[in-house]
C-alpha cells in the first residue's frame, strides 16, 4: 500500500506529510507484526518518537504487554493502546493503570457485537481516562462514524476522553462525532484522499 500524500510506504515519509497537512499533536500506529505474534516494530517506532518528539504516539501492539510499549521512549511519549478484542482477560488492564501517562483502552466491536472479555463492558470503573470506540467494518469503509455506540457507551462514563475510530468520510463526520460526545476521531483514509478541510478546524485541542 502507498499513501497518495507521500508517494511512498515508508513511515518517516508518511507522517512528514501528514505533519503538512495539520500540525496533530497524537498518531496512532498499529504494530501489525506484534499485533499477530510475528515479534514486533518497537525499535523502529523508538526511532520515529525520537524524531519527532513533539507527537505523542497511540502504539497498538496487540498483546504485547503494555509496559514495554510505555517503555519504548523515555519520556512517556508513547500510549499503549489496549484493543480488547486481542485481551484474554482484564489482567493486562488492570496492570497498565499504573503507567503515566495512561494506556489507551480501544472498544472494538465486529459484525457480531463486542469483541473482548465481556465483563470489560460491565466494569467501566476501569476504564482509563481515554477511550477508542472502534467499529472494525466500518474502517477504511467511508460508511461514516458509529456515533450511536459512540453516546451510549459515554454514557456510561461521560468523565472520559473519547473518540470515534472508523468510518470517517469528510467534516461532517467530525462534527456529528462531536456532538455525540467525542474528543476526536482516529482518521486515515480520509486524511490520504485530503478529503478533510482541516484548515476549517484550526489547531489540534489534544
Amino acid at each position: 500500500w502507498v499513501s497518495p500524500l507521500a508517494g511512498t510506504s515508508e513511515p518517516t515519509a508518511i507522517i512528514r506529510a501528514l505533519l503538512d497537512l495539520h500540525p496533530f499533536r497524537a498518531l496512532y500506529l498499529a504494530d501489525l507484526d506484534a499485533i499477530m505474534g510475528r515479534g514486533g516494530n518497537g525499535k523502529r517506532i523508538a526511532d520515529l518518537a525520537a524524531r519527532h518528539r513533539r507527537l505523542t504516539f497511540w502504539v497498538d501492539r496487540g498483546p504485547t504487554d503494555p509496559r514495554a510499549t510505555h517503555a519504548l521512549t523515555p519520556r512517556g511519549q508513547c500510549r499503549a493502546v489496549l484493543g480488547t478484542e486481542s485481551l484474554a482477560t482484564l489482567d493486562p488492564l488492570v496492570a497498565a493503570t499504573s503507567l503515566d501517562p495512561g494506556p489507551i483502552l480501544s472498544l472494538d466491536f465486529g459484525p457480531e457485537g463486542f469483541r473482548g472479555p465481556a465483563e470489560i463492558l460491565r466494569r467501566p470503573k476501569l476504564w482509563p481516562d481515554t477511550i477508542l470506540v472502534m467499529t472494525l467494518e466500518r474502517v477504511g469503509s467511508d460508511r461514516g462514524p458509529d456515533t450511536e455506540r459512540l453516546r451510549e457507551l459515554r454514557s456510561l462514563a461521560p468523565d472520559r476522553a473519547w473518540y470515534g475510530a472508523g468510518g470517517v468520510r469528510g467534516g461532517g463526520d467530525l462534527e456529528s462525532l462531536r456532538r455525540a460526545g467525542a474528543r476526536g476521531a482516529l482518521v486515515a483514509s480520509a486524511l490520504h484522499d485530503n478529503r478533510l478541510p482541516l484548515q476549517d478546524w484550526g489547531p489540534p485541542d489534544g
